[in-house]
Order: C-alpha cells, then sequence, then structure tokens
C-alpha cells in the first residue's frame, strides 16, 4: 500500500460500534483523506500507506502516467460449484457520498441514507429492487463495468444474498463477522478493497478481520501487462482452522461454522478477543511484552520511519518503572515522544493503547505502525530485531517465536505466493515490509494504468 504519505497516520477513528457492526459517517474522512471503516486495520486509498515510497516494491505498481480511463472493467470468476453474490460500494470522489454499484447503470446507486432524507436506525438498504447484487452461477464469470471513479471502496462477495443497513445519520452499517445478530452471519463472505482514481487502481484482498471465501486478485494494464496476486486457494479454510486448532484450543476457537455446521470463517484474534473476551488469547502477548520492555530499557531500539528507504531513524527506549513506564522515542527532528506499555489487545488490533493516531507529527504516525507490525510478527527479540523493520529481518523471520500472530502467521503460510508476493492483508500494517528486499507481504497493487481487473472466487 503507497507512497507519499501514510495512511498508518489516520486520524480520528470515524467507526461507531452499534451491535459490533461497522458504521461509517457518510463524508467522514480522516487526516490522510480516507475513509477509516473499522478500528482494527488502515483503509485503502491511492498514494497511501504504513509502508510508504521507500518500501513499495516495483511490481506492485506500474509506470504509467496515470488511470486507464473513467472507466473500468470488473470481472467476477466463480470457480466454485455454488452462486456468489458481489456487492461493490464506496465513496463516491466527487461528493463523499456513499454509493453502490447498480447492474446496468451509468452512474452510482445512492442509498436513500445518503439523501437528505434519513430513515429509522438501521434500515436495510433494498438490494433487491436496486439490483445491487451481481449475481454469479457456479463455474462461470461475470464482468461488469463500473462507471466512475471509486474511493475507499470495497467488494463484498457473500455465498447468499447480503444485507448492507443505514442508520438514522446516514451512516453506512457494514457486515459484521463476529454480531450473531446480523443477517450477514450465518454463512461466508469476503473482502476485495479497492481505491480508483484518476492517478491510480490500488486493491488487495483484506483477511484483516476473518478468513472466510478464498478469493484472488488479478489487474491488466492498458498496455497488457499482468498483476496477478494468487491468494488462497480453494479449501484454505478448512486448512487455515486445523492449522489454528494445532496451536492450542483457544487459537481453534476463532473458527466459526454455521447453523448448518459448516466452517463459513475463521476469525482474527482481535475480533475474537472483542466478543469473547475469556480465554487465554486475551492475554497471549503479555509475557512477550513484557521481555520486550525489559530488553528495550538497556537496549536502544531504532525504528527506521522509511521516509526514505533507510531512514531516518527513530531511537527508543523504555523509560520509567512499573506501570508508569514508556517507550521513549527521540525523532529525527528532535522531538521526544512517549508509547505507553501497550496489552495484547493493542497489539492484537494495532488500534488501541499507543497504536493509535496521537497527534499530527509526521515521525508518530510512522513510529507506531511499525512498532505495531513488530509486535505482530515478533521480531523485536529476533538477533537484530533492535532494528525495525530491517533488511536483516525479513519476511521469513516472521512469527519465528511461540508468542505471535498465529492467525497472520497460518494466513501467510497457506495463501498461494502471486506476481507480488505473499499476497494477503492478515492484520492491520501488513503492509510493513523489510526495506530493500522487494517484498510485499499484503500483496498490494498500486497501478496507475489499469483497464480490467479480475476477482477470483473459489468458494471456502
Amino acid at each position: 500500500m503507497f507512497p507519499s504519505t501514510l495512511l498508518a497516520a489516520a486520524g480520528t477513528a470515524l467507526f461507531a460500534i452499534q451491535s459490533l457492526a461497522y458504521v461509517i459517517p457518510e463524508g467522514s474522512i480522516n487526516a490522510r483523506g480516507v475513509v477509516n471503516p473499522d478500528r482494527v486495520r488502515r483503509e485503502i486509498a491511492p498514494r497511501q500507506s504504513a509502508s510508504a515510497a521507500a518500501s513499495a516494491t516495483p511490481s506492485a505498481s506500474s509506470t504509467g502516467s496515470g488511470s486507464g480511463g473513467s472507466t473500468l472493467d470488473l470481472k467476477l470468476t466463480n470457480s466454485a460449484s455454488g452462486k456468489m453474490y458481489a456487492y461493490i460500494m464506496g465513496m463516491d470522489a466527487t461528493n463523499g457520498k456513499h454509493v453502490f454499484y447498480q447492474e446496468g447503470a451509468s452512474a452510482w446507486y445512492y442509498p436513500s441514507g445518503s439523501a437528505t432524507k434519513r430513515q429509522s436506525t438501521n434500515t436495510a438498504i433494498d438490494a433487491t429492487s436496486n439490483k445491487l447484487a451481481i449475481e454469479v452461477d457456479g463455474n462461470s464469470d461475470k464482468t461488469i463495468t463500473l462507471p466512475q471513479y471509486l474511493d475507499s471502496g470495497r467488494v463484498y462477495i457473500g455465498a447468499q444474498p447480503m444485507t448492507f443497513r443505514m442508520d438514522a445519520s446516514g451512516n453506512l452499517v457494514e457486515p459484521s463477522p463476529v454480531d450473531t445478530s446480523d443477517a450477514n452471519y450465518d454463512f461466508a463472505w469476503g473482502i476485495v478493497e479497492l481505491a480508483w482514481l484518476s492517478t491510480e487502481l490500488a486493491a488487495d484482498l483484506s483477511y484483516v478481520d476473518s478468513v472466510a471465501l478464498a478469493l484472488g486478485l488479478k489487474v491488466t494494464t492498458t498496455d497488457g501487462e499482468e498483476y496477478e496476486d494468487a491468494g488462497l486457494p480453494a479449501g484454505s479454510l478448512k486448512k487455515v482452522c486445523d492449522e489454528l486448532a494445532a496451536v492450542s484450543d483457544d487459537w481453534g476457537n476463532t473458527c466459526v461454522k454455521g447453523s448448518n455446521g459448516d466452517l463459513i470463517r475463521a476469525l482474527a484474534p482481535a475480533k475474537y478477543v472483542s466478543a469473547n473476551s475469556a480465554g487465554s488469547l486475551s492475554t497471549f502477548f503479555d509475557s512477550y511484552i513484557d521481555k520486550v520492555w525489559e530488553k528495550y530499557a538497556s537496549t536502544t531500539l531504532t525504528i527506521n520511519s522509511q521516509e526514505s528507504t533507510w531512514g531516518p531513524n527513530v531511537t527508543c527506549k523504555v523509560s520509567g518503572g512499573g506501570n508508569g513506564s514508556a517507550l521513549t522515542c527521540q525523532q529525527p527532528d528532535g522531538n521526544t515522544y512517549n508509547y505507553n506499555k501497550p496489552t495484547t489487545m493493542d497489539v492484537l488490533g494495532c488500534n488501541s493503547g499507543p497504536f493509535t493516531n496521537q497527534g499530527t507529527n509526521n515521525y508518530q504516525s510512522r513510529t507506531w505502525p511499525r512498532l505495531c507490525a513488530a509486535f505482530t510478527r515478533s521480531t523485536l527479540l529476533l538477533d537484530g530485531g533492535d532494528v525495525t523493520p530491517s533488511s536483516q529481518i525479513g519476511a521469513s523471520k516472521y512469527y519465528t517465536d511461540d508468542i505471535t500472530n498465529h492467525f497472520s502467521r497460518i494466513v501467510h503460510e497457506v495463501v498461494t505466493p502471486g506476481k507480488v508476493g505473499t499476497g494477503a492483508y492478515a492484520f492491520a500494517f501488513d503492509d510493513v515490509n523489510a526495506p530493500g528486499t522487494g517484498e510485499n507481504e499484503s500483496g498490494m497493487f498500486q497501478v496507475a494504468n489499469a483497464k480490467s481487473m479480475e476477482i477470483m472466487i473459489r468458494g471456502t
């Protein structure tokens, strides 16, 4: 995900919690100009990411001077036996209002909550009458054309028809993977994120919240070049769940079965703990965090801001004692900033405690996503882990500690390597990459002259 500015520096969280669903305020934009739909991760938009220009891989973006045109073909290829339902939603790039793709229409569909008339709380959007679903039969494909540019977009793909709602204030309430009262809870669905503006198409496969449907992604440019993120192969959900269960019962419990007894998703640990606070996962990282704090009370932690490939660096040490201790960081601009000791939930979500945007300082914005990435991947206690990100500690050394984000580890092990990397956003700042390695853990595409995009749907 992208150069010049850092989405990792996202401003005040713009979501509200209502029945554990995601509520996106209409027209609300964070400091980086991007709608932030939930508290667990960054959101996608052209030229913004945690990894910044210095660590973007050359293969992840084309060198064209702009997008391929004002329309974009989207092909949905369904190799599963059953019908799938796709919904394209996002923000109208011209006015910041919620929009959906409407089959056969030449412009976006604005749900009623996006107009001046407000509906009662959590009113379902009529997806059937308004033809919002793109139905793709089993073992077939369908191609549609996006009529206009789309910001902060998502393609939701469900094994059954999906429900989207607007609240009384005109905010979009998106599906939740943990709310058992959500109409979309009892079947598998997945997400592809995209932002398509005049400058470029940016897209990724998102498994930050859960793994359900196995998806792949391909982008073709106007000059015929292809970028493919092969994504997860068919049968991945069972494999992910088997591997999670092999770690421990609590990790295995993150897998969810539907009312028919079939697996429907594996929850990311932050999502699981948010709905199930009992069990070992709520304190899983505690001992690792203690060891990190102990190490860096006497050792300097150097955090590469990646403003350029090799820096400048932020240098940090733990100061104080007990519950009052903090990681005190000296920034290249001469300012000092303290990061309080995180909890397990802070590490799992990368969106609370020290891992939140607490100001507009550029180095703060670059420091905390990289710090949380190092905790998530458990690299801070490795030899050489006192410099992060570092060319000495690349993807082969991530998740090698017993205390690590096993969900992220397993997703990356199961995913099929594509042309741009290991192809999965498996935690909030998976776009933090080791400098100078050419790695692209998130599998993000940035394509300046995109002509078409294909989403491969392989079932669970």
